[in-house]
């Protein structure tokens, strides 16, 4: 069963952080230029359905609302490459399940995908 696992040096914001429109663009793009050159180049084609564990790592631990809307961009990054589509578009795709948590830690994200025959969803 093909695998793609790595930790980025990623730290997640809180929705409830007041910030202006262009500096969250920035952010998004920064963390989609990391994910892109540092876990999924050279990684072949990741075929769905697939499964995709995103794993928070910080200082004190977000409520469950809050941890699934700060992954929000990392979500639309993961599913523009894996699918070739603008980000934002179809990330809500039912081949892709979504699996967030998180623990305490210095700031990061550890981010796994698998796909293949053997892995079937388990909902």
């Amino acid at each position: 069963m093909p695998t793609i696992e790595g930790t980025l040096p990623i730290r997640l914001v809180s929705p409830n952080v007041l910030e202006h429109w262009s500096k969250r663009y920035k952010r998004n793009q920064m963390h989609y230029l990391l994910i892109k050159q540092n876990l999924i180049k050279g990684a072949g084609v990741i075929q769905l359905p697939c499964r995709i564990e995103l794993e928070r790592q910080g200082k004190r631990l977000f409520d469950s609302d809050n941890l699934v809307s700060s992954m929000k961009g990392i979500k639309d990054s993961l599913a523009s490459i894996i699918l070739g589509k603008k980000r934002g578009v179809d990330d809500d795709n039912p081949g892709i399940e979504w699996v967030y948590k998180q623990i305490k830690g210095d700031y990061a994200l550890r981010i796994e995908i698998t796909w293949g025959d053997e892995w079937e969803k388990t909902t």
